[in-house]
């Protein structure tokens, strides 16, 4: 029997006295036990069919009934010394006890007050069976060797590509962080993401992987994505490229299913999400060394710039007009880079070696 069924039978236990007292209340089941006939016999054999879960109870009032209903004959005056006269003159044989009936049924051979023990001894049992089995849960969790967490951080300037226990692939941009424990569970691969990465998830139908940020779970089963979220953790992005995703805001029971080509946009101030295609070599080519700007403002420019190289930029005067600068460069220096800007946005720089400055 499951561990469901024996709770279940515990829980149903607390109203076997409530239908004792029915029974033994009831003047047609007092009949039955005392003068039983043919049509009470039918009744009640019919009754105990259809409701086989009360037969222990009805055989529990009925052995009640029984010996509320027994009474001891008195004996005679005198009868007792008679008795004992003839047994020690030799002529009167010891009494013996009748051998049951070993063509009846064994729970029919027993007195009365064992079979009531035995149907006391049968919910005892349960009972503690039932009341283990609710413990066990208990133990195992005790049990449960503690989740060992394995931290990676990236600064300004580093790049990190990193194995996880599963054989899925991390590559970890620069001022980000990733948590990951030391081997996955049974059930899911779970990491936690704070900055960007992009994901090559190894395929496992049996365990979902999950990438947890400040307001966003992505769900994957075998699949290459990244993750980017802002460093205030107010807006977070994430975007497909093989495979399939399931993303869903903390405290959002909505998901949003990504298919390849497809971004996802998170603002947590409004909580809205906007998908959109991407341009890969935009979106996750920094894996690749491509550093790519799309209609930034100066300070999108500067801030990627700072945690690219690892530098510290400062700013003398302001541009003449609002940046809108876009531009692709792979595996270029930070000299290169400033001097193809400043050609278009008319500022002049100097670098010294973690500082620069920009002057307009």
């Amino acid at each position: 029997m499951s561990s469901e069924a024996f709770l279940t039978l515990v829980s149903e236990s607390k109203n076997y006295m409530n239908q004792r007292v029915t029974f033994l209340s009831n003047p047609e089941f007092v009949r039955w036990v005392k003068s039983p006939d043919a049509e009470l016999d039918a009744f009640w054999q019919n009754w105990m069919m259809a409701h086989p879960e009360d037969i222990a109870e009805i055989m529990l009032a009925r052995e009640l009934l029984l010996g509320l209903s027994s009474k001891s004959n008195p004996v005679k005056s005198g009868t007792k010394e008679e008795l004992l006269l003839k047994i020690l003159q030799g002529k009167q044989p010891i009494p013996k006890r009748d051998k049951p009936n070993r063509n009846l049924p064994f729970w029919f051979r027993i007195d009365q007050f064992r079979r009531i023990a035995a149907i006391l001894a049968f919910g005892f049992l349960t009972a503690q069976l039932a009341g283990w089995l609710v413990k066990k849960p208990e133990i195992d969790e005790v049990n449960e060797p503690e989740i060992v967490w394995i931290t990676k951080t990236t600064n300004a300037g580093e790049k990190l590509k990193l194995g996880l226990p599963d054989q899925s692939e991390v590559w970890l941009n620069s001022s980000s962080t990733l948590s990951y424990p030391e081997s996955f569970g049974q059930v899911d691969r779970r990491v936690k993401l704070t900055g960007e990465a992009f994901f090559k998830v190894e395929s496992d139908s049996l365990r979902a992987f999950y990438v947890e940020t400040s307001n966003l779970i992505t769900k994957v089963l075998g699949t290459s994505f990244n993750v980017k979220e802002d460093k205030g953790g107010t807006t977070t992005k994430v975007a497909l490229e093989t495979g399939s995703i399931q993303v869903n805001a903390r405290g959002d029971s909505s998901d949003a299913v990504l298919w390849p080509g497809q971004e996802m946009m998170y603002d947590a101030t409004t909580t809205k999400k906007v998908i959109r295609t991407f341009d890969p070599k935009n979106t996750s080519g920094w894996t690749d060394g491509w550093l790519v700007f799309d209609n930034n403002h100066l300070s999108e420019v500067i801030g990627r710039l700072e945690d690219w190289y690892g530098v510290t930029i400062s700013i003398e005067g302001s541009p003449s007009r609002t940046w809108n600068f876009s531009g692709e460069f792979r595996h270029e220096t930070l000299q290169n880079i400033l001097e193809s800007i400043a050609y278009t946005e008319s500022f002049t720089f100097r670098i010294d070696n973690k500082k620069v400055t920009i002057k307009f």
